[in-house]
């Protein structure tokens, strides 16, 4: 899995702006789906479970898919 162990930074963290500037970032949110509050990192694993909920335990349901189509 290409997302598995790695780290996306956050550039956008929301409430931004200058009235936000005195802000910690443990108060505000990274709007990208997978992220924790708080964090200015997007777990790669997060992400992709999140977004198309896959796991790497059915990982062999996707990589059958074309031997599937073939023998049927």
């Amino acid at each position: 899995m290409q997302f598995a162990g790695r780290s996306f930074l956050c550039v956008n963290l929301v409430p931004q702006g200058p009235s936000y500037a005195t802000v910690p970032n443990i108060h505000k949110q990274c709007p990208v789906v997978g992220a924790e509050a708080g964090a200015t990192l997007v777990e790669g694993s997060n992400y992709i479970q999140q977004s198309f909920r896959y796991s790497p335990e059915n990982k062999w349901k996707y990589e059958s898919l074309p031997l599937q189509q073939f023998t049927c």
